[in-house]
């Protein structure tokens, strides 16, 4: 059986999760997600843990409001 892991990184500013059929909806801080991944998703997440430091000192992208 294949898996497909999706990493968001996002700010919540107002809404609702809701479930779909890909499965249950939810937000998770890093030791939340530690825990709970198998030892082959731990790269992909320490990967992009990775790229998202290394790109926060550099932000490509800037909104205003």
């Amino acid at each position: 059986m294949s898996t497909l892991t999706v990493i968001y990184y996002a700010e919540v500013v107002a809404g609702e999760l809701k479930n779909s059929i890909e499965g249950q909806a939810g937000w998770h801080d890093e030791a939340e997600l530690l825990e709970g991944l198998q030892v082959q998703q731990r790269g992909i997440l320490e990967h992009f843990l990775q790229y998202y430091e290394q790109s926060s000192h550099s932000k490509r992208f800037h909104f205003e409001n």
